[in-house]
């Protein structure tokens, strides 16, 4: 699965998880990525990969575009 998004300037999506592995990437903008265990900032074309389960929050410090793939078998 696949979601395309615009997160606005200051956006926050708090602390959550997923079934499914996730990888969240930034085409524009810069991403905080939160979890339990760890701090991560991923810039423009750049992406972080999250297992099935992992607790973790995204904020936006300025507008960002990105894509999150989802229900991913590696």
């Amino acid at each position: 699965m696949t979601l395309d998004d615009e997160y606005p300037p200051g956006f926050v999506d708090p602390m959550h998880s997923h079934d499914h592995a996730q990888i969240l990437f930034a085409s524009t903008g810069v991403m905080a990525v939160t979890t339990l265990d760890t701090s991560l900032v991923i810039p423009p074309q750049r992406a972080v990969w999250l297992p099935a389960q992992t607790e973790h929050e995204v904020s936006c410090r300025g507008a960002v575009s990105s894509v999150s793939y989802t229900h991913l078998t590696l």
